[in-house]
Parts: structure tokens; sequence; C-alpha cells
């Protein structure tokens, strides 16, 4: 019985270092595919214009290993030191997520894509309170605050999509278009000031 023990935490214990150590490397692939350009690939369009750019998704929220995907999101957030890096990494995560609230509603289940959508909004939210808390790096925090603003009129875009999708005018939908509208609203109005 000792000896199934010792294997068994040795087994949790590699599988946890395998874990983090494969978090890391997709970290850091995620980070260089976001400095070359290659991240953002599904365009967002406004007015028959691109307006905005989107990780694609390979993972929805309804796969039973989406867990996982959690889990390591949780990782590469715990890996990110500085509000620099956790800001920048909770926009990517904001916008992995109304991504697949995207592709949730194309699929038809509309559920899934309203409460997928929330989820970014607030990922979305806590990045620009990490903007906001940065200090000393005024260039950096002017240029994802912009970025910020730009996603919340794509979200705001998208969010009404899922709507008219859905045909359904439910507390839900309602909600959710409120709180991106008055998100995108005060973006635009710290920019002004």
């Amino acid at each position: 019985m000792k000896k199934i023990l010792i294997v068994l935490a040795a087994s949790l214990g590699a599988t946890v270092i395998l874990l983090i150590s494969m978090s890391r490397a997709s970290l850091e692939a995620m980070n260089r595919d976001e400095r070359e350009g290659r991240l953002r690939v599904e365009p967002v369009f406004i007015d028959n214009k691109i307006a905005y750019k989107l990780p694609q998704t390979n993972m929805l929220p309804d796969n039973i290993f989406y867990s996982f995907k959690e889990i390591r999101d949780w990782l590469w957030f715990k890996f990110s030191v500085g509000k620099e890096k956790e800001a920048k990494l909770m926009f990517i995560l904001a916008d992995k997520r109304i991504s697949e609230a995207k592709t949730l509603a194309e699929k038809g289940n509309y559920e899934a894509a309203l409460e997928t959508g929330m989820k970014a909004v607030d990922k979305l939210k806590y990045a620009n309170e990490l903007v906001v808390e940065m200090r000393n790096q005024d260039t950096a925090q002017k240029h994802i605050s912009i970025q910020i603003r730009d996603a919340s009129l794509a979200y705001s875009e998208i969010i009404k999509e899922i709507g008219q999708k859905s045909g359904l005018n439910n507390q839900q939908y309602l909600l959710l278009q409120q709180k991106i509208d008055d998100f995108k609203k005060e973006q635009i109005q710290k920019e002004t000031n």
C-alpha cells in the first residue's frame, strides 16, 4: 500500500511539473505570436471595414477539457509579473473569450455565448484596472488603454451580433449589452479628458 501511495504521489508531482512546464512554454509562444503580430488573425467588421482582430479559438467552453485551459490561463497570469505584463495578458485573455463567444453564437449556442461574452467583458474591465495601476509607464499605459478602447468598440459590435442572431431580448443579453456599452462610454470619456 505504501508503494502505491509513493507511485501515486510521484505521478501527481510529475503531472504538476509537466503542466507548469507546458503552461510556461505556451505563454512564451503566445507572447512571441503577439509581438510578431500573428496572434490576432480573425477580423471584426464594423461598417464593412476591419475594425479589430481577435485571436483564433481552438477550444470552446462546451468542450470537456476546457477546465484545463482555464487552469493554464490561471497559471499564465501567475507567471506574468508586473502590472504591464498582467494587463497585457488579461487583455489577450479577454480577446480570447469574446472570440469564443462569437464562435459559440455562430454554432447556435447563444446561452453559452452570452455567458462567455460576460466573462470577456469582465476580463477586459480587469485589464483596464491593471492599466490604471501601472506606474511610471506612461507610453505603455497609453498604448494598452487605446487597445482596450478599440476592443470595447469591437466587443459591443460582437455582442450586438450575438443578440441579433439569437433573436432573443432576454435579460442576460440586455445586461451584457448594457455592461459593454457603459464600459465603452467610460473609455471614450477617459480619452477625451
